[in-house]
């Protein structure tokens, strides 16, 4: 037995020397390997670090625009203020403090009382008569519900009597009345200047964009949907032959897999449990085994 393992001492370090020599040439030869890889990365980052840039953020710009539209097309949709006029409340609420949602909800208000026939609609008429708008166009018919809205508020904001002007606005644009006092405090010249500002500044896109970039949206999210449903299909056409492949998996492989990782388990459990010596000895000898198998 002391011959067997000083023999195998003897063949272990003699392997253990070459292992080492050949570890450290090529971990030579690996440093020589990272270094070309990493100097290609630095100059293929150098490149594609602006360009991923570049077209993440046009993906985004891409993103919000068509969001956007497709945002103020159904709340054009839903308010019956234009897309244009909705761009010009909301600069003027976040001039203001106030908010888009409490101006469109006013202004639907504000048409529902003129829509409303008999006594409170004869009301609201006469109201907006005191306050110099008129209420319908040449031929009778109801103004734009957009011109409406904006000709009532300017039409507040020129009341001094702060009272009166807070009873107007809630007796007219309901609840939201009194949030608007805000814009109303900026006076009639005030709201028109800062509709005006919108429009310099561009941050009013036209109806036709507006609707451009809402089909847009629309198209884009066909595709995504035509993708999807392209995806399941080609899954539905592979179910022949997951159908067979399952059997196979569940009967014959997964049970083998199983026995295979609980003899590997138990083998690791029992080397573990063995004396070092012996482990090393085992070790020295399959490494012994690898070595002089055929090359």
């Amino acid at each position: 037995m002391a011959t067997i393992i000083g023999t195998l001492k003897a063949l272990l370090s003699a392997s253990s020397s070459e292992f080492v020599s050949a570890m450290k040439d090529a971990e030579k030869s690996m440093e020589g390997l990272e270094k070309k890889f990493s100097a290609a990365g630095k100059a293929a980052s150098l490149l594609s670090a602006p360009v991923l840039a570049g077209g993440a953020a046009l993906g985004l710009a891409v993103k919000q625009a068509l969001d956007l539209g497709d945002s103020l097309t159904r709340m054009s949709q839903m308010s019956g203020l234009s897309a244009e006029r909705l761009q010009e409340l909301k600069f003027i609420g976040g001039q203001t403090g106030s908010s888009l949602d409490t101006m469109v909800m006013s202004s639907a208000i504000l048409a529902k009382n003129l829509a409303t026939t008999g006594d409170a609609g004869n009301q609201t008429t006469k109201l907006m008569a005191g306050l110099g708008v008129a209420v319908r166009d040449s031929s009778g018919a109801l103004r734009d519900q957009g011109d409406l809205f904006t000709d009532t508020i300017s039409a507040l904001a020129g009341v001094q009597n702060k009272t009166l002007q807070a009873a107007l606005a809630q007796e007219l644009l309901g609840r939201g009345g009194k949030e608007l006092i805000p814009v109303l405090a900026e006076g009639s010249a005030g709201i028109a200047a800062m509709q005006q500002r919108a429009h310099e500044l561009g941050l009013v896109l036209s109806g036709q964009t507006i609707k451009a970039l809402d089909t847009a949206g629309d198209r884009v999210q066909a595709m995504k949907d035509a993708f999807w449903a392209a995806t399941a299909r080609i899954g539905a056409a592979f179910l022949p032959v997951l159908e067979k492949l399952l059997p196979v998996l569940e009967n014959d492989l997964f049970p083998a897999m199983t026995k295979v990782v609980g003899i590997v388990t138990r083998l690791i459990d029992w080397f573990g449990k063995l004396p070092v010596p012996v482990q090393f000895v085992i070790g020295g000898f399959f490494g012994l085994v690898a070595a002089a198998g055929p090359h």
